[in-house]
């Protein structure tokens, strides 16, 4: 009787187990099934000279084009794309960066401006002086990234993305060599402790292996406290709140369609049926525009053309991450960005000609529930 009750208790056990991890797994939000809604927009500028943009922020009801190429970091335009002046050069000199540094936010009433060099692991710091015909800047300064000691023999934990909180914290994307996906570094940039588990990740040796850099590659956004983290490869996103104190919450993680990988010699091998992700997204008072590809990565090489994975859909998210309404905007873009009023969407369109166009939030707002 003894032996039967001990069986039982055990295979309960057992069972609450496997029932508990089946729970842990994430469903795929279904995003793919969602029909979607032809959205028509305005274009405001046919021939957009910046064909390498990679970042759009509206400051002081300006846009900024972070286009860091040849001598530019960033070009700041009107509306219209009239240029009005520039933010930063490219180069070794003071107050100048290196090829590609990343925006990384502003001060509250958004006189200063911070860009975060990769390479250097500076955050320099801009004031601006703008007027409705010119936009000027000067160097305030930088400071230099302190990370905590890394493990013997460990490759240098990079930090390749830096976005700074309302309460002066700033947090930095890291995808080499780490178990952690972020670190919360203090006004100064000391590193104050490393958070964020990665969103898939089994088979592999989280502690070694620097070759995952590439796939959990994706957006860092903010609003106010709370941090926003979208990815390219494969479509996951997730919302962390940063208290003042430096503690930090877990509000939300959700993927929005199926991951087809097969980790393999710990490495990451993705199907070519594997849904493409985000490509950007902006963040407004009560929604997320998501830039969602939702196409397979094959396509890629069937059409023979990376441009085949850029988004011609946006995606709209309540703050919880939960999907309201797809839109078809017929043409392949990226980046977005939303005016402080939240009256456009701007998007720089890549076909067929790199193109600026904008988009009624009133238009959309029609379609949510």
């Amino acid at each position: 009787m003894k032996q039967t009750m001990r069986i039982v208790i055990y295979m309960t056990l057992i069972m609450a187990f496997f029932s508990c991890k089946e729970q842990e797994k994430k469903v795929p939000v279904d995003v793919q099934s969602m029909s979607s809604i032809l959205l028509e927009g305005e274009l405001l500028e046919e021939e957009l000279l910046t064909p390498n943009t990679v970042q759009m922020e509206f400051i002081q009801s300006k846009l900024f084009l972070f286009t860091p190429q040849h001598e530019v970091a960033c070009l700041i335009v009107n509306e219209y794309a009239d240029t009005l002046g520039y933010l930063a050069g490219i180069g070794s000199g003071p107050g100048e960066l290196n090829q590609w540094p990343y925006f990384a936010g502003t001060s509250i009433n958004q006189d200063t401006v911070y860009m975060f060099d990769t390479m250097s692991k500076n955050l320099n710091a801009y004031g601006l002086s703008i007027s409705s015909e010119t936009v000027g800047h000067r160097f305030l300064g930088s400071k230099k990234m302190k990370e905590g000691k890394r493990p013997e023999g460990v490759l240098d934990n990079g930090i390749f993305k830096l976005i700074k909180l309302e309460n002066g914290y700033y947090v930095g994307l890291r995808l080499l060599n780490s178990k952690d996906l972020f670190t919360l570094f203090d006004e100064n940039l000391n590193e104050v402790k490393r958070f964020g588990d990665y969103p898939f990740y089994d088979g592999l040796d989280k502690e070694t292996d620097y070759r995952m850099t590439g796939y959990f590659n994706g957006i860092l956004k903010v609003q106010g406290n709370s941090l926003y983290y979208a990815v390219t490869r494969f479509a996951y996103m997730a919302r962390y709140d940063i208290g003042n104190d430096g503690t930090i919450t877990k509000v939300w993680d959700n993927f929005y369609a199926k991951v087809h990988s097969l980790p393999k010699d710990n490495n990451i091998y993705f199907h070519g049926d594997n849904i493409e992700g985000f490509t950007d997204f902006a963040i407004g008072k009560k929604y997320i525009y998501a830039a969602y590809s939702g196409v397979e990565s094959g396509e890629a090489k069937r059409q023979r053309s990376a441009m085949a994975l850029y988004p011609k859909t946006l995606l709209v998210l309540d703050l919880n991450g939960t999907p309201l309404a797809k839109f078809d905007l017929g043409k392949r873009y990226f980046p977005l960005c939303i005016d402080e009023k939240e009256e456009y969407i701007y998007i720089r369109h890549n076909d067929p000609d790199v193109s600026l166009w904008r988009y009624k939030v009133s238009d959309i707002l029609e379609h949510i529930p």
